[in-house]
């Protein structure tokens, strides 16, 4: 079961500096294994919305 929290998802998304650490969880993550809190979704609608995280061009 992979828990996935604000920090690590935000890490991740806006390649911080231990986006690879939590790249493995994120990247495996699936319906069938995988819980994240809703204020977790919250922080990350927020966080995006004042600071967007970077996009690929």
């Amino acid at each position: 079961m992979i828990l996935l929290d604000s920090y690590g998802g935000i890490e991740y998304f806006t390649e911080g500096p231990l986006a690879e650490e939590y790249a493995r969880y994120v990247e495996e993550a699936s319906e069938e294994n995988t819980v994240i809190p809703t204020i977790v979704v919250q922080d990350f609608f927020f966080k995006n919305l004042f600071y967007p995280f970077p996009t690929q061009e």
